[in-house]
């Protein structure tokens, strides 16, 4: 690490510091001004899964909410990444808002429902489902008519977010569709946060062979032939190194889970 680097960690260890543990407004105020893009980043990757109606100003509004909620609740003597931390959080108020919100006007709501209940009456007597076509000819709408409604439809369908996604999928709504494979993402990057930082721990406890000869393996990516060179030793000396790393590591990683 050089110096410039060294210099902010110290720095933004101290705002930590005064922040938790006597929460010191300025040093607040400072936290949210560095980690404010992480918000609209978190926005703008959002906002592509999501139609246009939906303002990216609102997410950033409910975002910044889910940054303020993060630095209450974050405890940096852990050592996790405060972004990694900090986005499911993020993002879960962008979601919230959105929940709260109804993006569609009542008079679309009202066409809807007549557009539904004209479904339902044509695939009864025709026994089988209508085309939009059948269904505007029902409703004496005219070809324009069916166009724009049919328009409506369709966004008033993607920003219904807590409707259920399919008759398949009664369990999983819309919302669920755009945001779970991301939200899962980030839940994984904290819990392998978590493990790597576990790892390193147990690494730096091996004894100085054992340690040196998983830095060049997994961290160098030599193989066993080019560690033994390196380190002056027999390949076969390198493989006994490296299961016994292997054995110390598995045995304290097991007494981590139980």
């Amino acid at each position: 690490m050089n110096d410039q680097k060294r210099e902010m960690k110290i720095r933004l260890d101290s705002l930590w510091q005064a922040w938790q543990e006597w929460k010191d407004p300025n040093a607040r105020e400072q936290l949210v001004e560095r980690y404010l893009p992480l918000v609209y980043r978190t926005a703008q990757n959002l906002k592509m899964n999501l139609p246009q109606m939906i303002d990216k100003d609102d997410l950033v509004s409910w975002g910044s909410l889910g940054l303020l909620d993060a630095l209450n609740k974050y405890e940096h003597a852990r050592g996790l990444a405060f972004e990694t931390y900090a986005t499911t959080r993020i993002r879960g108020a962008m979601i919230d808002g959105m929940r709260d919100v109804d993006w569609v006007p009542r008079s679309v709501r009202e066409k809807i429902k007549k557009w539904e209940s004209a479904y339902r009456d044509i695939e009864q007597q025709q026994q089988r489902p209508p085309n939009q076509k059948e269904i505007g000819h029902y409703l004496g709408l005219s070809s324009k008519e069916i166009v724009q409604f049919s328009s409506q439809l369709h966004a008033s369908q993607i920003v219904s977010l807590d409707q259920p996604a399919s008759q398949d999928e009664e369990q999983q709504n819309l919302l669920a569709k755009v945001v779970d494979e991301q939200a899962l993402n980030q839940q994984q990057l904290i819990e392998e946060e978590e493990e790597k930082r576990f790892l390193a721990q147990c690494i730096d406890q091996l004894p100085e062979k054992e340690k040196l000869v998983v830095s060049m393996i997994y961290y160098e990516e030599l193989t066993f032939s080019e560690t033994a060179e390196v380190m002056g030793l027999t390949t076969g000396r390198i493989s006994q190194l490296h299961s016994k790393a292997m054995g110390r590591l598995r045995q304290q990683y097991a007494s981590l889970l139980n």
